[in-house]
C-alpha cells in the first residue's frame, strides 16, 4: 500500500461518520416538524390505558411495554390504538386515564399526549446525529493541536 493508504480510509471513515451524523440530525428536525404539525392541528380527548404489553425484559424483570389505549374520538366511536413507543414499566398503568391527540378523520393514528410518545424518535436522531458528527470533528480538531 502507498503512505497516503491509510490516511485515505481513516478519512473515508470520518467522512462516513459525518454524513451519517447529518442524516442522523435532518432525520430528528424532519421528525420534530412533522410532531409539532400534528400537535398543533390534533383534536385533543381523553382516554384510557386498557393494557400495557410487554416487548422485553431484562434479567431484573424490567423491560419495556407498548400502551394499549381506548378513546372516544369526536365521530361518537370507540378506537383501540396500540402506541407505537414502548416505554418503561412505570410510564403508565393499566386502567390510568391519559389525554389522547388524534387528527379528524385519521382517529387510528391516535397518539398519548406525552413527552416519551411523542419526541422519543426524534431526541434519539437528534443525539445519535450530534455523536456521530462530533467524532470527525473531534478527532482533526485533536489532530491538528499535534500538529
Amino acid at each position: 500500500m502507498r503512505d497516503w493508504a491509510p490516511r485515505l480510509i481513516v478519512y473515508g471513515f470520518l467522512g462516513l461518520f459525518g454524513v451519517v451524523g447529518i442524516v442522523f440530525v435532518v432525520i430528528a428536525v424532519g421528525s420534530a416538524i412533522h410532531r409539532e404539525a400534528f400537535i398543533r392541528t390534533a383534536l385533543r380527548t381523553r382516554g384510557t390505558v386498557t393494557e400495557m404489553r410487554p416487548t422485553r425484559s431484562t434479567r431484573t424483570g424490567a423491560g419495556t411495554y407498548v400502551p394499549v389505549f381506548r378513546y372516544t374520538a369526536d365521530d361518537g366511536e370507540t378506537y383501540l390504538v396500540v402506541s407505537d413507543v414502548s416505554v418503561g414499566a412505570s410510564a403508565f398503568s393499566t386502567g390510568e386515564k391519559i389525554s389522547v391527540l388524534y387528527q379528524q378523520g385519521h382517529p387510528e393514528s391516535a397518539r398519548i399526549d406525552a413527552f416519551t410518545p411523542l419526541w422519543l424518535y426524534s431526541v434519539i436522531f437528534a443525539i445519535g446525529g450530534v455523536v456521530f458528527a462530533s467524532v470527525p470533528i473531534f478527532v482533526l480538531l485533536n489532530r491538528n493541536r499535534r500538529s
